[in-house]
């Protein structure tokens, strides 16, 4: 039974008709355990208390919700966000684990991905360059070179899979087929390369492009198969995609070897960097508003309006009169600090509310990326550690030697003290959500 309707305040009325108008507005159905005409009459009561005033018109009473309530719901889905996250309690099972590291080390890892996913943004060089077209042989001699120079037992367990068909391209079924087979295993049409559970055993998927993208995505989703299929133990989430990110960088730099010109080995590059790109695009924006969380423990509507303020500034600076005028022209609010803000944190509410798990999902990647860069760097720079760099992340991936992360980050050339990185129980404070 749903709580007594009068006992609820005007966060949680907002909350259910925020939650309905979103699910609504991306037709998705969703169930409100009252219905509009209750909600609108608690609504009533509400602001006749607040204001000492009467309000029947439904359209106003929404606006002066969302006024009152939009920066305090954003506050609390973040803390109940970070909560869930450092507790393990997602929507993505991969993530159920509790992870210390990550508890202790919130606002830096933070820092760290909001840097880096600018930095991914700015490597991209958009090359207009097209990937060469290569056969089904040749993507298996390259994936099965590749694996081979990392380990031969690497390549005699990819091709014991094979045998056992545990891996499967799932662009040699039709569109019929593909849709029954997803369908009969519960798992997302949209997926095309990924390793999941199927009958109690882990299967790699792969939707070929016939191109040298295939080869890094097959070198991608084994070594998740690597790790996961070491030890039932869950990864810390913070690595879970690092060593399928770091390998992928491997592939990528084997090609060169392979005589691939430097303009096809750059546009493969830009490839996966856009794939994640496109992904952290999505949650970008809310890496800064963690931070800004973890430091205030709210999310203010003033520190949102002085932000807009300082975003409205930059762009002043940025662009000609003639285009300032055109912004005024056609949109004002552009040039609005308060409307700003709050178009800002109904975008984020959006996010919060519909794809949390698209928010792990970019953070983990643009974490494992970030140290994949940094290895690779490091190497670059001391050919001298390479040697030992691959044999530790091969070994921590196969899950034969244990570190910690703060050691891992160093392994890959990290300045942890740079970047405020900590030992789980240096700082117990340094990542607890405030509320």
């Amino acid at each position: 039974m749903p709580e007594d309707i009068n006992k609820l305040e005007s966060y949680d009325l907002f909350g259910m008709l925020k939650i309905e108008k979103i699910f609504k507005d991306n037709n998705i159905p969703v169930a409100i355990p009252y219905s509009n005409e209750e909600i609108y009459k608690r609504v009533k009561e509400i602001y006749e208390q607040q204001t000492g005033t009467i309000e029947n018109d439904e359209e106003k009473l929404y606006k002066w919700l969302e006024v009152t309530n939009r920066f305090p719901m954003l506050s609390i889905l973040i803390y109940q966000f970070l909560s869930d996250f450092v507790n393990g309690n997602t929507l993505k099972p991969e993530f159920n684990t509790k992870d210390p590291f990550l508890f202790a080390n919130l606002k830096p890892l933070f820092e760290i991905a909001l840097d880096h996913s600018y930095y991914c943004f700015q490597n991209r060089k958009k090359s207009e360059y097209k990937l060469s077209q290569i056969s089904k042989e040749e993507i298996e001699y390259h994936a099965r070179n590749i694996l081979a120079q990392i380990s031969p037992e690497w390549l005699a367990t990819y091709e014991r899979l094979q045998d056992e068909r545990r891996v499967v391209y799932l662009d040699e079924l039709s569109e019929e087929q593909r849709k029954e087979f997803m369908a009969k295993y519960g798992l997302d049409t949209s997926l095309t390369n990924f390793i999941t559970k199927i009958e109690g055993k882990y299967v790699i998927f792969i939707t070929r492009k016939y191109t040298l993208y295939d080869v890094t995505s097959i070198v991608h989703e084994f070594a998740h198969y690597v790790s996961m299929s070491a030890k039932e133990e869950k990864l810390p989430r913070i690595l879970s995609e690092f060593y399928s990110i770091f390998y992928e960088m491997y592939a990528t730099r084997y090609f060169l070897s392979q005589n691939y010109s430097e303009e096809e080995v750059e546009a493969l590059y830009d490839d996966r960097i856009s794939n994640i790109n496109d992904l952290i695009l999505y949650s970008l924006p809310l890496f800064d508003y963690f931070i800004i969380f973890l430091e205030d423990g709210l999310i203010s509507e003033e520190r949102m309006i002085k932000k807009a303020e300082e975003t409205i500034q930059l762009t002043v600076k940025a662009v000609s009169s003639d285009v300032l005028e055109m912004i005024k022209a056609k949109t004002p609010s552009a040039l609005d600090p308060v409307r700003m803000a709050c178009d800002k944190c109904d975008s984020y509410l959006e996010t919060m509310l519909l794809s949390p798990d698209l928010v792990y999902e970019s953070y983990v990647y643009i974490i494992g990326h970030y140290l994949s860069t940094n290895a690779f760097d490091k190497m670059a720079k001391n050919p001298g550690v390479r040697d030992d760099i691959l044999n530790k992340i091969r070994l921590l991936a196969e899950r034969k030697i244990e570190m910690d992360p703060y050691d891992i980050f160093l392994l890959c050339g990290v300045d942890n003290e740079k970047t405020k990185i900590q030992r789980v129980g240096e700082a117990p404070d340094s990542g607890t959500p405030k509320r």
